[in-house]
């Protein structure tokens, strides 16, 4: 079983279809997924994909049920499927580079993600 430890390793959070708690990583190199019938709690390691620091900054659920993660330092959206637990970021480099893009995430009406 993975652990971690220190501060700053979860900004944000979403509820999953079925319950469970999806954490956004922030300077974790992991996702985190609480499930609150159990207790348990679960890390899905996605350095493979991303493992810099100040990753993500808010989490929305999006209709598919899958997670959305707003960048922060990220040059992508991170997208976490807790059905699988699969992760995938998606690179948006070319329309923003900057550091510090955003800092939260929500579902709109019309079933897009919206960072602010």
């Amino acid at each position: 079983t993975a652990k971690i430890g220190g501060l700053g390793k979860f900004i944000g959070a979403a509820t999953a279809a079925d319950g469970r708690i999806v954490f956004a990583p922030y300077d974790a190199n992991s996702v985190g997924v609480f499930n609150p019938v159990d207790s348990t709690f679960e890390l899905v390691d996605i350095t493979a994909q991303i493992s810099s620091a100040d990753k993500f900054l808010g989490a929305a659920a999006a209709a598919d049920g899958r997670i959305v993660f707003a960048p922060a330092k990220a040059d992508g959206v991170g997208v976490f499927n807790p059905v699988d637990s699969t992760f995938v970021l998606v690179d948006i480099a070319a329309q923003i580079s900057s550091d510090g893009k955003f800092t939260g995430a929500a579902e709109a009406a019309d079933g897009r993600i919206v960072f602010a």
